[in-house]
């Protein structure tokens, strides 16, 4: 018997192609089950078959853009798409007043149906296909068309005067919905969600931006674009990592003189010259002043003025572009422009007022390929065409907005090939002759929903295990008695009769309790009897009864708690005839002060010998913190006298305190121990602080020689100059060496480096929040620009006051034995 999942769930086994995809299993019990004709067998098999695999080989990987490409060249498909690209091309519309064409596709992707949201930017649809979770991944198309008049002759010329397709946007709309259709009819298959962004107003409109603005890239991990190409052959594709397509920016400058007869001219001031003069003064800003290797570009492509051939106009409109490949040339060639249409206006003494205007036509970032997403791309198109059909592009001085989505997440841009030499040579975009080769609509639809898949495969998130399986998924809380006097040495241990965990020092006096093992699915409250005070939980790994014999759970915990050394005090002391007990061996101070010596229960001279340095460290200063607090009846004073613990030898029946040579070799000891622990602290922490002052370095580098690369450098492009970053980060380099030098300098002076460094992250914090702030969306990711320097200083403060502060406290103790 064969079966399929119930028609309710949606579940499409009527395509004549197996599902590229794992799917889930397709059957869960026989109530949802329905017999199947023998015509479904041999598909049906297929199908099981890759919803059993478990994870795809590299092998099957491999083939899965294949057979997508298999599914856009169907005829059907082919055909849909084809008919969409002609009704969109037939009805252009300009940039924001896309509302046909939005229309077209909120209908197509009601007959798939596919859910949507509407309007984005206006005319803008963001649609939604898959299983309606993480990860998300976005494919964009473009909509808009071009106000110029089509020259082609063809049974589907543009049917409205002055607007054209004339540079792919309904090839790549129906690219788009030729991918939708495909994603719908695998959505079951998906593991994740590809968000569909059908976007208005690329061309000089900056769509891209409003959308971003308006959140329709919201929860979306990346994002992929692409764009018709007629000077590469059909079948192939071309991109680059890093900078792809220059920034850009518009002009228009109105020079105005005074009009008269052209037979007169000495009684006119022409614009027109003046409006010649300043067009090759423009060009000199390219030829002469430009990096030869900093690719800029300054074009004038409009020159409006008078409508008569005898008469001297009293103004002259101009109009263009100019483009660069980073900030710092970009906003010199605006500042240059300016200054040359206003003074050689002036040379002819006439007035010039220049716009740029960018809230109505906003100025393009570069756009640059992410370097992880540039692998994706190459792997997927190697398997879907080859690598032979792969081209490395070199950088373009053409402008896209799909810059705009690149700064808030990675994207990738690439170009689509539609050259084919037996029907002629295609014109390139923005042309009256432009036309698409239709063929490339398959690889455009099979390249979007192959990226996409593979990247959702590829970018899975983490699975998290569900809590109730075993004790083992739980976590623990181990409360610890506030009353209770945690010593340095702890043991977990298992109480049968109380069925938890007890902290217990090794003198078998219980101060610490834990927490009752809850069940599997839900925390019991702890047991009443097992506390006998106020308690506070820290949260450990979870704790499963102990194995006979041993608990490494209860070496973790022990672990934990020495790194944090608490100091809690029992609020009883316990007499031991063979245990050490306050200074000069008077009981009554034991009682007044109410506390229990640390070293209770051990020989002095044993104890001490089977200690490390490290321990000895430390139980030292309890003893000393012990013998402060018991040497007066107020344990807040600290000006009394006292001496070190006495220690009682049985077989000597005598009580004496230690002589000064035996305190002088625990003093050295401990000295020696601390010099070695303080010095060690601060290598690993001038360590780390190192690392951070190289890769500064590195960015820098980076900077000076591929400016904007780095992804938290684009960010502040629109908003800071080349010099500006290297500055900075030159500036918190200063910073982290200041703070290494006052770790590890040896002079008294040596904390007046720190503060040299926590005064310059200051300022460093102060410099990134402004510019982080006038960001169009504050970038949480580069948070660490502000704060790195600034944290890094005040950890290396801290790190010294420790360190300071344990010095002096072994000085302190060599004082109280010299007296």
């Amino acid at each position: 018997m064969i079966c399929i999942l119930h028609p309710s769930t949606k579940f499409q086994p009527h395509s004549p192609y197996p599902s590229p995809l794992p799917q889930s299993s397709p059957c869960k019990s026989m109530a949802s089950c329905k017999w199947v004709p023998p015509i479904f067998t041999v598909l049906l098999i297929l199908l099981l078959l890759i919803s059993s695999a478990s994870s795809l080989t590299p092998e099957e990987l491999a083939q899965i853009p294949v057979k997508f490409l298999d599914f856009a060249k169907r005829q059907e498909l082919f055909d849909y798409m084809v008919g969409v690209r002609r009704k969109i091309h037939e009805n252009p519309e300009l940039g924001f007043e896309e509302f046909e064409t939005s229309k077209l596709i909120r209908d197509e992707l009601d007959q798939m149906d596919v859910r949507y949201k509407y309007p984005f930017a206006g005319t803008g649809v963001v649609g939604f296909v898959g299983s309606g979770g993480p990860p998300f991944v976005a494919i964009r198309a473009d909509m808009d068309a071009l106000a110029m008049q089509e020259s082609v002759e063809w049974e589907h010329k543009s049917k409205v005067a002055g607007k054209m397709h004339a540079c792919g946007h309904d090839a790549h709309v129906a690219m788009l919905l030729g991918a939708a259709k495909i994603l719908q009819e695998h959505r079951q298959e998906l593991q994740g969600t590809v968000v569909l962004v059908f976007q208005p107003a690329e061309e000089g409109g900056g769509g891209a931006k409003k959308m971003v603005d308006e959140g329709a890239l919201e929860n979306v991990g990346a994002i992929f674009g692409l764009h018709v190409a007629a000077n590469h052959p059909i079948g192939s594709v071309a991109s680059r990592s890093g900078p792809f397509f220059a920034a850009s920016g518009f002009f228009e400058a109105v020079i105005s003189g005074k009009g008269g007869h052209a037979a007169i001219p000495q009684h006119t001031i022409d614009p027109i010259l003046a409006a010649s003069y300043v067009i090759v003064s423009l060009q000199h800003l390219v030829s002469r002043e430009a990096n030869p290797l900093d690719s800029q570009v300054v074009t004038v492509g409009k020159f409006q003025g008078g409508g008569a051939f005898n008469v001297i106009p009293d103004s002259v409109t101009i109009g263009g572009t100019f483009r660069a490949f980073s900030k710092e040339s970009f906003m010199h060639l605006k500042q240059r422009i300016e200054e040359v249409i206003t003074r050689q206006a002036s040379v002819q003494r006439c007035n010039a007022t220049v716009l740029f205007n960018e809230k109505a036509k906003p100025f393009y970032p570069v756009v640059i390929n992410d370097r992880d997403l540039h692998q994706h791309f190459l792997n997927v198109a190697g398997d879907l065409l080859g690598p032979r059909n792969i081209v490395e592009r070199q950088p373009t001085m053409g402008a896209e907005d799909f810059a705009f989505y690149q700064e808030v997440i990675p994207g990738y841009f690439f170009a689509v090939g539609m050259k084919n030499e037996s029907q002629g040579e295609l014109e390139s975009g923005h042309s009256p002759n432009f036309r698409v080769n239709e063929d490339v609509l398959p690889y455009g639809a099979a390249l979007h929903v192959s990226l996409a898949t593979r990247y959702l495969l590829e970018n899975q998130p983490e699975s998290t295990s569900s809590k109730g399986n075993s004790q083992d998924e739980f976590s623990s809380k181990i409360p610890l008695n506030q009353c209770g006097r945690l010593l340095k040495s702890l043991e977990l241990k298992y109480d049968e009769q109380c069925d938890c965990w007890v902290l217990e020092p090794f003198d078998g006096s219980i101060h610490s309790v834990s927490k009752s093992l809850p069940s599997p699915s839900s925390f019991s409250a702890p047991s009443p009897s097992c506390f006998t005070s106020p308690t506070t939980y820290f949260t450990v790994p979870s704790l499963p009864k102990p194995r006979e014999g041993r608990c490494l759970f209860g070496k973790i915990v022990v672990r934990f708690w020495k790194c944090f050394k608490p100091r809690l005090y029992s609020g009883t002391a316990k007499n031991d005839s063979n245990g050490m007990r306050p200074c000069g061996g008077d009981d009554s101070a034991k009682t007044r002060s109410g506390m229990q010596s640390p070293l209770q229960g051990q020989h002095h001279a044993e104890y001490y010998s089977a200690m490390s340095a490290d321990e000895r460290d430390e139980n030292l200063k309890e003893v000393i913190f012990y013998c402060r607090k018991s040497s007066s009846t107020e344990p807040t004073e600290v000006d009394d006298d006292f001496s070190l613990p006495t220690w009682d030898d049985p077989s000597l029946n005598d009580s004496r305190p230690m002589d000064t040579q035996e305190q002088e070799e625990l003093v050295r000891e401990m000295e020696k121990s601390q010099a070695q622990q303080s010095r060690l602290w601060r290598v690993l922490f001038a360590l780390l602080l190192f690392c951070f002052a190289v890769f500064l370095l590195y960015s820098i580098c980076q900077q000076v020689l591929s400016p904007w690369e780095l992804r938290y450098h684009a960010y502040f492009m629109e908003e800071m100059l080349s010099w500006m970053i290297i500055s900075a980060d030159w500036l918190a380099v200063v910073a982290y060496s200041s703070a290494i030098i006052g770790l590890l300098h040896d002079s008294k002076h040596h904390r007046q480096w720190i503060w040299y460094s926590l005064f310059t992250g200051i300022v460093l914090a102060a410099f990134w929040l402004y510019y982080m702030l006038r960001l169009p969306r504050f970038r949480w990711d580069v948070i660490w620009l502000p704060f790195g320097p600034l944290s890094g200083a005040a950890l290396a403060l801290y790190v010294d006051h420790l360190l300071t502060e344990s010095s002096e406290e072994i000085r302190k103790l060599r004082g109280y034995i010299s007296m």
